[in-house]
């Protein structure tokens, strides 16, 4: 079972367990809501910028299947941008049976592998899943 404390990356979740968020920023200035995180505000160069999670629902925007990868990652695998509800697009692996892919399919975070190799057990990171 997969767990937040092997991500690839952790500093893009808020949380622990199966209760993580996708970690954004929210200007409070000009309300703009961004990821991956950032330190200054890209719409209005504020410095007055919040962690924010993002919403766990969106829509699958775009999306393409990998067949050739560097050793380690699960093959094919597929990437594709999803349109959250809070409308931030965020990029990530897509958890989806070929035959139900498409743009416009309904999708929520969730976590999972992507693959192993000698020097990590698992590669564990947000993924997208039909809803």
């Amino acid at each position: 079972m997969q767990n937040t404390e092997t991500f690839i990356d952790p500093t893009n979740i808020m949380g622990t367990g199966a209760d993580f968020n996708i970690r954004g920023t929210r200007c409070s200035d000009c309300g703009a809501l961004q990821f991956p995180a950032t330190q200054v505000c890209p719409n209005c160069l504020s410095l007055n910028v919040e962690d924010s999670a993002l919403a766990r629902l969106g829509t699958l925007y775009s999306f393409s299947t990998v067949y050739q990868a560097p050793a380690g990652w699960a093959l094919p695998y597929t990437l594709g941008y999803v349109d959250l509800d809070d409308g931030v697009r965020v990029m990530g692996h897509i958890k989806v049976p070929k035959a139900q892919l498409r743009c416009g399919l309904p999708v929520k975070v969730s976590m999972a592998d992507v693959g192993t190799n000698d020097t990590i057990p698992e590669r564990c990171t947000y993924v997208f899943v039909p809803q």
